[in-house]
């Protein structure tokens, strides 16, 4: 359904983008109103990830795309009287429509993609120079001939949700490489802007 639709996040920061843009009041409203709609399906999804990922991506566009300071202003209260209706009146409506569920998730930080993570830091620091190959670190968690046995071979065996992590234990050096020109990418932007 549309709730289970991982690109909610997304939705979020386009009708932000759409409330920035449009110069037509009931525009504006509708963008505003869908943005709200979109991040409660997200956080009905309990995508902790996503809904950070969309704060984030909303903070720059507040911080980046006023052109005045008046402008600027104005977003930031907008935002912030956004944040305001959240906190106080969406977020508690969810964790009373989810029986509790919604604070115990975002309240719990340990996942099993912690301990992916974690694991992937050990996989690491035994394979610093080329780290273990592309999609070979769940095989150091579960041996190759334990993935024979296995009536499923290992198929569904998770491997890290962290990219960076991940990039880390199957290509090792390389690996860091490539996390500091992602990490160079925006600030690149950024500076050209």
């Amino acid at each position: 359904g549309w709730a289970e639709d991982p690109g909610m996040d997304v939705h979020v920061v386009v009708a932000v983008l759409a409330v920035m843009a449009e110069r037509d009041f009931a525009t504006r409203l509708l963008a505003g109103v869908l943005g709200i709609i979109a991040a409660t399906m997200s956080f009905l999804t309990f995508s902790r990830g996503g809904m950070t990922a969309a704060a984030l991506a909303v903070a720059a566009l507040v911080l980046a795309g006023g052109g005045t300071r008046e402008t600027r202003r104005r977003l930031m209260i907008l935002v912030g009287t956004a944040l305001a209706i959240g906190y106080f009146l969406v977020v508690p409506w969810l964790n009373d429509f989810t029986k509790g569920g919604f604070d115990k998730r975002f309240s719990d930080t340990e996942t099993s993609r912690t301990e992916l993570a974690r694991s992937d830091v050990d996989i690491f620091k035994r394979h610093v120079a080329f780290g273990v190959g592309p999609g070979m670190a769940k095989y150091q968690r579960l041996t190759w001939e334990i993935c024979q046995i296995r009536s499923d071979r290992c198929v569904k065996e998770g491997s890290s949700h962290t990219e960076f992590t991940r990039m880390l234990s199957e290509h090792g050096i390389a690996g860091i490489v490539a996390a500091v020109f992602l990490a160079t990418l925006p600030i690149q932007a950024w500076r050209r802007s």
